[in-house]
């Protein structure tokens, strides 16, 4: 036997379907602008994060010496010395490992570059007790005197970049009586040669 719902009962039931699905399609309309808010906001954090500017660490303004910026930095940053010879620990032993870039404040300028200097303190020691400086995965410096002390460049593609973005160029860099009798040579390993670069004093 078939029993039909009164008309109101019926009118009921239809309208309530029709709230269902308005709240539905509602819901979903707010998932959807939800979710492309999400994304909106996503691409601006990725796009923030590709131009994102590099840090500068500056010494001693920022930091006390080389190594506690070093320590401080990551990939991108620059480490900017002040005119002045820096020198015993936290200056010397000095190992800057990845994109990070050490330079002075003016690499072209040769007054500047010899008025910055990573200064050893004893040109005629012997391995392994010798200070130096070590690049390597693409380290750069720029614009420094490595003075009584040795210079390692040790691994592909770390270097010295000049201003204009050259790879594997050192602009306006020297090293000053590094003695290969014993640790302070300047080694040079699968990098190209330099640039505006002066190495005297040694052997």
């Amino acid at each position: 036997m078939h029993t039909s719902l009164p008309r109101s009962d019926q009118a009921s039931c239809e309208s309530a379907d029709a709230r269902s699905v308005g709240t539905r399609r509602a819901k979903r309309r707010a998932d959807v602008h939800a979710t492309g808010k999400h994304l909106l906001l996503v691409g601006h954090l990725l796009c923030f994060a590709a131009v994102a500017p590099a840090d500068i660490l500056n010494v001693p303004a920022d930091y006390p010496t080389i190594q506690a910026a070093i320590d401080a930095a990551v990939p991108g940053d620059h480490i900017v010395l002040a005119p002045g010879v820096y020198t015993g620990p936290g200056n010397w032993w000095l190992t800057i490992n990845g994109d990070i870039v050490l330079r002075g404040t003016d690499p072209w300028d040769e007054s500047v570059v010899a008025a910055t200097a990573i200064a050893g303190g004893d040109p005629s020691c012997y391995y392994p007790g010798c200070p130096r400086v070590t690049l390597s995965n693409g380290a750069t410096i720029e614009g420094i005197t490595v003075r009584d002390a040795g210079l390692w460049v040790n691994a592909f593609m770390a270097a010295i970049t000049d201003p204009v973005g050259f790879p594997q160029v050192v602009p306006g860099c020297s090293v000053l009586h590094a003695d290969c009798n014993g640790d302070g040579c300047v080694n040079v390993l699968d990098i190209n040669p330099f640039v505006l670069c002066v190495v005297a004093g040694g052997c």
